[in-house]
């Protein structure tokens, strides 16, 4: 699959999830409306088909990047400044262990690697499930954990890659993917095994 269109898809799944109302506890959590969530989806899409914007002849920005500054934006003011500062060190903690893991099997440093890019979408949604109850802090950490990923990556391997992407597409489809198994796991998919239990799915019976 061409990079970019993973990304486009989960966004196209997640204005689905949105719009039919199968995410009302992150409307709520969020103290955002359908409408507000349909926005910043809408916005992230428009991003994610734009072409990188030149900085200097080795150094692009992808437009895709903004979605995640966006999301900080939104998020940050339901953060309070002590539990922000745990969130970054949990974040950077998981970013550095990936890497290491990274560095140890000698992975390409444009996230072109596909098992680099599952790994990534698994691991770290599972980490955001684990690393705090409210739903804010966790969407906070996915995002942040991502971000100071990419840019360590970036960093290290900031003489190969030429020129280098800040946000390239292959990153925003690993991001957008591990943000829709975080909410796949979140809601739609406990809800889904709740209603077969009840007898919701021909040939189920209720317990």
């Amino acid at each position: 699959m061409e990079a970019g269109i993973l990304a486009l898809l989960c966004l196209a799944v997640l204005s689905i999830l949105v719009c039919t109302g199968w995410l009302p506890g992150l409307e709520q959590e969020l103290s955002l409306g359908k409408r507000d969530l349909f926005i910043f989806l809408a916005l992230s899409f428009w991003f994610a088909i734009r072409l990188p914007l030149s900085m200097d002849p080795d150094l692009f920005i992808h437009p895709g990047i903004f979605s995640l500054f966006l999301l900080f934006f939104i998020l940050l003011k339901q953060i309070s400044p002590n539990r922000l500062l745990s969130l970054v060190s949990f974040s950077i903690c998981t970013s550095s262990i990936l890497f290491i893991w990274h560095e140890m099997f000698r992975m390409s440093g444009d996230w072109s690697d596909s098992l680099f890019r599952t790994v990534t979408s698994t691991v770290i949604p599972l980490g955001a499930l684990a690393v705090s109850n409210v739903l804010g802090e966790k969407m906070f950490y996915l995002a942040f954990t991502f971000l100071s990923l990419h840019l360590i990556v970036l960093y290290f391997h900031r003489e190969a890659l030429s020129p280098v992407v800040i946000g390239e597409e292959a990153f925003l489809d690993a991001f957008w993917l591990a943000l829709t198994i975080f909410v796949l796991l979140l809601e739609p998919i406990p809800s889904l095994v709740r209603w077969i239990r009840e007898g919701g799915f021909p040939g189920i019976r209720k317990r």
